[in-house]
């Protein structure tokens, strides 16, 4: 999973290819949207990184069985990735505690 996040800001096509192998070789897919929901709190800059991604991770469940890793694999384009800065609130936000 950490290999897969830090594609997601180094090179999103590799980030996509391990996404879909991980998910094609049994990875949990539960795993996967909690830690690209987890990127998106601390690396997110503005509302269509947060409405963009929970369209993305809310529709995979509603998407054909045959197509839906496909389909999440595609979306690590438009991910958060472990290499992008966390976003002003955050650092702030860990300057106070």
């Amino acid at each position: 999973m950490a290999e897969i996040f830090a594609d997601v800001s180094a090179d999103k096509r590799a980030a996509a290819r391990k996404t879909y192998g991980w998910l094609q070789s049994g990875g949990n897919v539960r795993r996967f949207i909690d830690e690209a929901q987890r990127m998106i709190y601390l690396k997110g800059t503005d509302s269509h990184d947060y409405k963009f991604s929970s369209a993305v991770l809310e529709d995979y469940h509603h998407i054909s069985p045959g197509l839906r890793d496909r389909f999440l694999a595609a979306c690590v384009f438009w991910l958060k990735g472990s290499g992008s800065p966390d976003n002003g609130l955050v650092a702030r936000t860990r300057e106070l505690l």
